[in-house]
């Protein structure tokens, strides 16, 4: 699996959509465990993903 698709994969679309079929009673119960993940995994990607460029001085 390359990395976009993971990202696409583990996004926060899939894990809002997850949570919204366990509300609506479409699947069962134990894929909101699976939600919580699929966030998790796009929080931390985000995060890993972050760059921080050092400022330069404008003088």
């Amino acid at each position: 699996m390359n990395v976009k698709l993971a990202a696409q994969v583990l996004s926060h679309s899939v894990a809002s959509a997850l949570s919204v079929y366990v509300a609506a009673q479409r699947i069962e119960c134990t894929a909101i465990d699976t939600a919580r993940f699929v966030k998790n995994m796009d929080t931390l990607f985000d995060t890993m993903n972050y760059r921080n460029h050092p400022k330069k001085e404008l003088c």
